[in-house]
């Protein structure tokens, strides 16, 4: 907090004189005079209340502050002490950063720094920027209206959705906004005359700011950065900490605006002074990190202003309540984005399932969704019976899926519901939050766990929650639920990974085939396999194995890969790993390729006719199931059955990572997984597991262990 006397001093400073009466008030129809132009040049704080900030009238009309009122500074006819403070620092300095809680007149602070230096600088050019292109349209760029419906200045500035341009020559003297995704488009930027407005910039990418300030080489740039300081690393917090001596740096707590609101400010002060909470959004000053948070707030700040690519699959979090100060909430979420939380007070049965029902129907039209919404409910007490009524529903294709926040945990977490908040913490930095729930983000980034043994940990319980924050996560609570499952592993591993990787040296060559003294495994009880995949980037991507019939095991001993198709290299390279000769043998290795191996266009013929000249003899999948292999090597994975050598170093990688996303594999899956798939699909087909037909008891005297037989030729009857 500042001092009361330098306050004090700072409002006294930035008053308006007497010197600026001189200047014609009423609506500009002409030019304003040479010496008005050169003051107001230097002079944004004057400029804006002689020619901006104007009061509503008894006629209807805006007209500017007068001298009287200006003196009088009562609250809602002044600008701020910080506003002023802000605009005078953007005159003086070219490198200007603030850092501050909300609701200190930031927003307002960049509209009129905008309208001033466009005005007042001929063929100029004000570029504002964010980490959302909508978020700056429906809060910067509306704010600029606003104020340019109160000034002078409509004559001269033209304000459209995405742009505000002067009529004397709008395609050289405008602003606009610019999404900070492109970096390109922003560090291409010169003109006599230009200032970057950055709104959010602690969510603004490192580069961007960085290809900015690398672009400021001419006559008058300008560059401002302001924002909540939510991380504690980037070019933002780099501005205020260690590159400070490179800027003028403003720093404002929301404990000294008159203009903050108050039923925010109360709610803030239930939090810790030291907490994040309180710290990044009241104090002003970066996160410190709480160690028991379960979501940490930097991590929500960034989904935030994360974009997620859309996705039509919506699923929805259900955590209903009746009575009592708790609130009903449904999170609707589309793919990995957070649509919304909807939330509703003192509900019943039928009007929670009301609710949701319009929820579902709402959503399904906006996002044209035909596939089956799933609801996940809290299955808990009174959800119970909500989870039954909305199961009688048969016309809105909806699917319900009971969740227990009480259920049983596992060796790690003590409940189900401590399991499923770990979980989103898990997938946040895939998720998209929207930018307007601040309750939502309080929430998430609230609940704290407790330690229960030393290898176990649950989340805090409700009542303590409620303690601390005056009020129920129902909000976060239905988010948690929507995203319940997240994504999941296709091939997972509950065992050691290490027990699925090894080193193996077993000689599977053709040398010993009928080698009646080799020891190893010989080709009469294997089947060999390779599978090559010709990717969309014309990459190929392969890789070689193994079964073994009597151990019901598949060893990946060769992973092979190539940025471009060459027959001859790639023929080479499989002949040699698997010692494959032109023969085609049903005991020898068997070479399979995907459709697009086969695939004809008219400038090229398929690879797997080149790879044919070359001597080695691909095969199309007899009938690949796609599902089916991915069942079958799900069990394998489970029991151990999938041994990947330890040098298959792309493999197991790209295997590690393959998921499933909103109920489909995830499309960033290269051409090993395919391949492994391929060999799957064709030891699916080939091999047959018959029910095995039990007979009668065997009966034994108690505590007889009884012998296990073992037939050594079980294999053959696969």
């Amino acid at each position: 907090m500042r001092d009361g006397i330098e306050i004090h001093i700072l409002k006294e400073q930035y008053r308006l004189t007497d010197k600026i009466d001189i200047f014609d008030r009423n609506k500009i129809q002409n030019e304003l005079p040479p010496e008005a132009m050169e003051f107001y040049y230097h002079h944004p704080v004057q400029f804006v209340e002689q020619q901006v900030y104007g009061v509503k009238r008894e006629d209807g009309l805006y007209h500017p502050l007068t001298p009287e009122e200006v003196k009088a500074n009562v609250i809602n006819y002044r600008l701020e002490w910080q506003t002023k403070e802000m605009l005078q620092a953007l005159s003086e300095d070219d490198y200007l950063t603030i850092y501050s809680g909300r609701g200190v007149t930031k927003t307002t602070f960049l509209a009129l720094a905008t309208i001033w230096f466009l005005f007042t600088r001929e063929n100029s050019r004000v570029v504002a920027t964010g980490p959302k292109f909508e978020q700056l349209k429906v809060t910067l760029w509306r704010e600029v209206l606003k104020w340019l419906q109160r000034s002078n200045l409509q004559d001269k500035l033209v304000w459209s959705s995405e742009k505000l341009y002067h009529v004397d020559a709008p395609g050289l003297w405008f602003a606009n906004i610019l999404t900070s995704k492109d970096k390109e488009n922003i560090s291409g930027i010169h003109g006599d005359h230009v200032l970057y407005v950055i709104d959010e910039a602690s969510n603004v990418e490192e580069q961007i700011i960085d290809a900015i300030i690398g672009g400021m080489t001419d006559l008058e740039n300008k560059i401002v950065m302001c924002g909540n300081p939510t991380k504690t690393n980037g070019a933002h917090y780099n501005s205020y900490t260690r590159d400070k001596d490179d800027w003028r740096v403003l720093h404002y707590s929301s404990e000294d605006c008159a203009r903050k609101n108050a039923k925010w400010f109360k709610r803030m002060q239930r939090y810790p002074k030291d907490s994040d909470m309180y710290r990044v959004n009241v104090l002003g000053y970066p996160p410190k990190g709480n160690p028991k948070a379960v979501i940490n707030l930097e991590d929500c700040e960034k989904a935030k202003a994360r974009e997620v690519p859309y996705e039509p699959y919506i699923e929805i979090g259900l955590d209903p309540a009746s009575e009592g100060n708790d609130l009903t909430a449904i999170a609707v979420r589309l793919g990995m984005r957070l649509v919304k939380v909807h939330t509703y007070a003192k509900t019943k049965a039928p009007d929670i399932y009301r609710h949701v029902l319009n929820v579902v129907r709402k959503y399904r039209k906006e996002y044209r969704v035909k596939s089956p919404i799933r609801i996940k409910v809290d299955d808990t007490g009174y959800g119970n019976a909500i989870r039954h009524y909305l199961a009688l529903n048969d016309t809105d294709n909806i699917e319900v899926i009971p969740c227990l926040f009480g259920g049983k945990g596992d060796d790690e977490y003590a409940n189900n519901a401590t399991k499923m908040w770990f979980g989103l913490g898990q997938i946040i930095d895939e998720i998209e939050l929207p930018m307007d729930d601040e309750l939502l983000i309080e929430e998430l980034c609230s609940r704290e766990w407790v330690p229960v043994s030393e290898s176990k940990v649950k989340v805090e319980p409700k009542h303590k929650f409620k303690e601390r924050l005056g009020r129920s996560p129902d909000r976060a609570d239905a988010v948690i639920l929507a995203f319940a499952g997240g994504p999941k592993k296709v091939f997972h591993k509950d065992e050691d990974v290490d027990s699925h990787i090894r080193k193996f040296d077993i000689d599977w060559t053709l040398d010993h085939l009928h080698n009646r003294g080799f020891d190893g495994v010989t080709m009469s009880n294997t089947l060999h396999y390779a599978a090559l995949v010709l990717n969309r980037n014309l990459s190929i991507a392969g890789l070689a194995a193994i079964y073994e019939f009597h151990s019901d095991t598949l060893w990946i001993y060769k992973e092979f890969y190539q940025e471009t198709p060459n027959p001859q290299r790639i023929s080479a390279q499989v002949r040699y790993e698997t010692r494959s000769g032109l023969y085609t043998d049903t005991r020898n290795v068997k070479i399979i390729g995907n459709k697009m191996m086969f695939a004809q266009s008219d400038d090229r013929r398929p690879l797997a006719e080149m790879l044919h000249r070359e001597g080695l003899h691909l095969v199309q999948p007899e009938m690949f199931d796609e599902y089916g292999s991915i069942g079958l090597g799900s069990a394998m994975f489970y029991k151990n059955q999938i041994i990947i050598h330890k040098y298959c170093l792309r493999v197991r990688q790209e295997i590690d990572f393959w998921q499933i996303k909103t109920g489909k594999l995830d499309a960033d899956a290269k051409g090993f997984t395919t391949a492994l798939l391929l060999i799957l699909s064709e030891l699916k087909s080939r091999i047959k597991r018959t029910p095995v037909s039990k007979g009668l008891p065997d009966y034994h005297p108690v505590l007889v262990k009884t012998p296990e037989r073992v037939r050594l030729t079980a294999w053959m009857g696969r």
